[in-house]
């Protein structure tokens, strides 16, 4: 075989490595919220995010935006109300196919609930009682409206529990949940939300034209 015949198949080989690949979000909560995503060999904090010195120029960042806004507030005129209009009616022109690009994102992703504990406490039983009810009624809508809408994957470890514990007064919240799609499920996704935008930019193209012909 040619030895561009062996790159070709090298190439084929990474390609259907990296559509098989998933791309991961990981959320855990114990006192204090983690989340992270990893994409093969690559790993990102989202929070907590940077160092201390990240997080002071954030501040000096943020201190600048708000300044700016107050500033922009001041001179903003009527003029940008016509505007807001426009995207508003933009939006709700679109919202069907922006369901339809929301609901295969949704279909193509995966849920998977390693932990997720709830305790729930208050300051006498029948608060308590009454909470765990609405609480554990929250959970099991939850669950069934994500296996609804998308896909919820269980493990036989997997630890989803609510309990009320009436020796206490405070609640605690324990979770671990990992999102992922397969990278050829955001290529899908991705390609569609291509055609849609070109169907929408020429059906919008069509109707600017027809309204200049009349």
């Amino acid at each position: 075989m040619p030895v561009y015949g062996y790159i070709l198949i090298g190439v084929a080989l990474l390609l259907f490595l990296l559509l098989i690949s998933k791309i991961k979000v990981f959320l855990s909560y114990d006192e204090s919220l983690r989340i992270y995503a990893q994409f093969l060999f690559f790993k990102i904090s989202i929070i907590p995010s940077g160092s201390k010195k990240k997080k002071g120029n954030k501040k000096k960042a943020a201190n600048k935006a708000v300044a700016k806004k107050n500033d922009d507030k001041k001179a903003v005129s009527n003029d940008t109300k016509p505007k807001e209009k426009s995207i508003v009616q933009g939006l709700f022109e679109i919202r069907e196919s922006l369901l339809t690009l929301i609901k295969r994102f949704l279909g193509k992703l995966h849920f998977k609930f390693i932990v997720l504990k709830v305790k729930v406490a208050a300051n006498n039983a029948a608060t308590t009682a009454l909470l765990y009810g609405a609480v554990n009624q929250g959970v099991s809508y939850l669950l069934e409206t994500l296996k609804s809408i998308s896909n919820v994957d269980m493990t036989d470890n997997s630890d989803i529990s609510v309990s009320a514990d009436f020796l206490s007064q405070k609640s605690d919240f324990k979770a671990k949940i990992v999102l992922y799609l397969h990278f050829a499920s955001l290529v899908y996704v991705g390609i569609h939300a291509m055609i849609t935008y070109f169907k929408l930019k020429s059906t919008k193209e069509d109707k600017h034209g027809t309204d200049k012909a009349e």
